[in-house]
């Protein structure tokens, strides 16, 4: 079965989870349908672009099982999703758990096998596979309906979303953004920042919870909101300088982009809520609405689908800042 045949099967089955649900972006169930649709529609896409052909032995055969069992065990998560907290759905969340696993697996691999001699962005592939653990790590704990440290459900949900976006895709593109603009400093510095925000605001946010400063929280929201907002200015970049690259991609790009930027500007802005409230309105329901929506739909899918052709382009673009 085809990458693009997955995604539309795995697309027509979100479509039917979100009837099924019947759930509006405010409510709680929001969450499970950002995951769901992270697993169904875009993972398939995102495994034909962190491929490499020297993935050999046993990283090859552990890419080999993720892709195969990817569209299975995502129609399992969606049954999970669809189930209240507990046993049976935590039982049903295991196989996306065991996909995500093996992805950082594969990263993990990679970096083991080629040391820190490995390019910045294919670094930051691997280290995007690797934050995939961790979301298998919260779906289960979302689907068994645990609460480690004390966390609201909406948050354990939350966090599972979270690393499925920000920690799985995010460094992910910024890697793809910095290997088309190889002599980029601020490309490099954007990824860096990436990969060491996504680790920092899970930090900053278990501090919050044990009764910590909130300004870890904020320092790491910010500084991961900075870098996304350079990884969103970036795809604009890409879409506006390639030009020997059909409209279509261009546009998913500049999308992606903008999405990107917007979606920080607000996860900056719900980071510093202790300190500073620059948009009152500015709730966990709102973010989760439409934070968590435009970085699915947005970033998510317009970049995915997006980088899809860009990845095919052999000559990196030239004069980036």
């Amino acid at each position: 079965m085809t990458t693009g045949t997955k995604s539309v099967i795995g697309a027509i089955a979100w479509l039917a989870f979100v009837f099924a649900a019947r759930t509006s972006p405010l409510g709680p169930a929001w969450t499970e349908v950002l995951i769901t649709f992270a697993a169904l529609v875009l993972v398939p896409l995102v495994l034909d672009l962190v491929s490499e052909h020297r993935d050999t032995g046993k990283l090859g055969r552990a890419t080999g099982w993720a892709v195969r069992a990817q569209l299975p065990a995502a129609a399992m998560l969606a049954l999970a999703c669809g189930l209240k907290p507990g046993l049976l759905a935590l039982l049903c969340a295991i196989p996306w758990a065991a996909v995500l696993a093996l992805l950082a697996t594969v990263g993990l691999g990679r970096v083991l096998r080629d040391g820190w001699s490995r390019p910045l962005d294919r670094l930051a592939t691997d280290f995007g596979l690797m934050y995939a653990l961790v979301g298998a790590i919260w779906v289960l704990a979302d689907r068994g309906g645990l609460r480690p440290l004390g966390f609201d459900p909406q948050v354990v949900a939350l966090t599972a979303a979270h690393f499925h976006f920000a920690g799985m895709l995010l460094p992910v593109f910024a890697g793809l953004v910095l290997r088309q603009a190889p002599d980029s400093r601020f490309a490099a510095r954007a990824v860096v920042g990436v990969v060491l925000g996504v680790p920092a605001v899970a930090v900053g946010i278990t501090a919050t919870q044990l009764g910590w400063t909130p300004a870890i929280e904020a320092a790491a929201g910010c500084g991961l909101a900075l870098s996304g907002i350079a990884v969103g200015i970036l795809h604009v970049r890409c879409a506006i300088d390639a030009h020997d690259v059909t409209i279509v991609p261009r546009v998913l790009m500049g999308i992606a982009g903008v999405s990107l930027f917007f979606a920080m500007l607000l996860a900056g802005s719900y980071a510093v809520r202790a300190f500073l409230v620059p948009l009152p309105w500015l709730g966990l329901p709102q973010m989760r609405a439409i934070h968590g929506t435009v970085n699915a739909l947005g970033f998510g899918l317009c970049g995915t689908l997006g980088w899809w052709r860009f990845a095919r382009r052999e000559t990196p673009l030239a004069g980036a800042a």
